[in-house]
């Protein structure tokens, strides 16, 4: 197997690494298997009196494959900026697509790359061997910015795509972030999701992306919120 080349970033999370309390869930549909909700007393949106109300979000899947229908799938907004639900599914889908598929042969493939950019063997028995294989998820995922968050609703959309030069261009996804501005040629299956994100308000939270949201509607929400070039899906 090839041995992907680590990140800084990754190398430090293994020196620094505390085992999470809990595991971010979600539930999506349109022919994805569901997960059950995490009802653990330490997940956020959670207090001692039960479940706190929080709304679930949606956001979309774009297959690369352009006869292949656009996804609208759903989530739990609960865990916030830094429990990103959205973002946790990318990485868990895009590392899926891209390891071997052998379990051990991915874990060896990680652990060769931690070595080689400086991990010890006791920093990586430290966190094991299911945190490793999390950790790397993170590896796999580019996240372009679309639009910027602006008065009135401080809305922002984004793309989550596979870190793969690769994959097969995704025409659909690439008109789209043309509309706004974005140049990038846009390889393999992608997710589309909306935030709403006021630093002033110290507010950050998941708010709906439809499918409707990927056709002539984008248009709309491109401009409004601050998207670039404008053009045509076409």
């Amino acid at each position: 197997f090839e041995v992907p080349i680590l990140s800084y970033s990754f190398l430090n999370s293994i020196r620094a690494y505390r085992a999470p309390t809990y595991l971010p869930t979600y539930r999506l549909k349109n022919s994805i298997p569901s997960m059950s909700a995490l009802t653990s007393s330490s997940a956020p949106g959670y207090s001692a009196g039960g479940p706190s109300i929080v709304e679930p979000y949606k956001f979309v899947l774009i297959p690369h494959n352009s006869s292949e229908p656009i996804k609208e799938l759903t989530a739990s907004a609960s865990g916030g900026l830094t429990s990103d639900s959205l973002l946790a599914h990318a990485k868990s889908y895009f590392s899926t697509l891209s390891a071997p598929t052998s379990h051990a042969a991915r874990l060896a493939q990680i652990k060769t790359a931690a070595k080689a950019a400086g991990a010890t063997e006791e920093q990586m028995n430290a966190v094991g061997d299911e945190a490793l294989l999390k950790m790397a998820e993170g590896q796999s995922c580019e996240i372009i910015a679309l639009t910027v968050p602006l008065k009135p609703d401080f809305h922002a959309v984004s793309l989550y795509a596979q870190q793969d030069s690769s994959a097969p261009l995704n025409t659909r996804a690439i008109n789209i972030a043309r509309l706004c501005g974005v140049a990038n040629d846009i390889k393999g299956d992608v997710f589309l999701g909306r935030c709403k994100d006021d630093e002033v308000g110290d507010v950050w939270t998941r708010v709906d992306f439809t499918v409707a949201d990927c056709g002539e509607g984008a248009q709309a929400w491109c401009r409004k919120t601050g998207g670039g070039a404008g053009g045509s899906l076409s």
